[in-house]
C-alpha cells in the first residue's frame, strides 16, 4: 500500500514540511507575543501566568494538533512530550489538559513516598517557560 506522503517526492515532501514548519513557528510566536523569547509582558502577579496562558492555549493546540501530522513519524513521540511538557510540567497529569504551576514562582519543601524533597523555581521559572517553548518550536526546523 502507498501512503499519500510516500506518494511525494523528497522535493515536494520538503516544501510542505518547510510551509508546515513556518506556519507553526508563526502561530506559536504569535500566540505567546510577549511573553516569549523575551518575556517583556510577563505578569508581575505570579498566579496571574496561569490565566494568560489558559488564555492562549486554543490557539497553541490547534497550531500543535496541525503540525503534529508534518513531525516525521518517529519523532511524534518527543514532540508529544514536548507539548505536555510545557502544559504539563514534569509531573503533571494528563487529567489535567493544562497546569502552569511550573511557570509561578514559588519554593517549599515537603515529603514524597518518604523522602524529603526541597524545590526553588524562583529564579527559573521564565527560563523553565523558554525552554519548554524552545522545545517545541525544535521540530519545526527552519530549512
Amino acid at each position: 500500500m502507498v501512503y499519500p506522503a510516500q506518494a511525494l517526492h523528497l522535493p515536494q515532501r520538503q516544501s510542505i514540511f518547510r510551509t508546515a514548519s513556518a506556519k507553526f513557528r508563526s502561530s506559536v510566536l504569535g500566540a505567546l507575543s510577549g511573553l516569549y523569547p523575551i518575556p517583556g509582558n510577563w505578569p508581575s502577579q505570579g498566579l496571574d501566568i496561569m490565566e494568560v496562558l489558559k488564555d492562549r492555549f486554543p490557539p497553541l493546540q490547534e497550531a500543535v494538533a496541525e503540525f503534529r501530522d508534518h513531525v516525521p513519524f518517529l519523532e511524534r513521540w518527543i514532540f508529544d512530550r514536548a507539548w505536555r511538557s510545557y502544559r504539563l510540567g514534569k509531573e503533571g497529569r494528563e487529567i489535567d489538559g493544562q497546569y502552569y504551576w511550573q511557570y509561578v514562582p514559588h519554593s517549599g519543601e515537603g515529603v514524597e513516598q518518604g523522602r524529603h524533597y526541597k524545590y526553588d523555581n524562583t529564579r527559573t521559572y521564565k527560563d523553565d517557560f523558554k525552554k519548554n517553548v524552545d522545545r517545541l518550536l525544535s521540530f519545526a526546523k527552519e530549512t
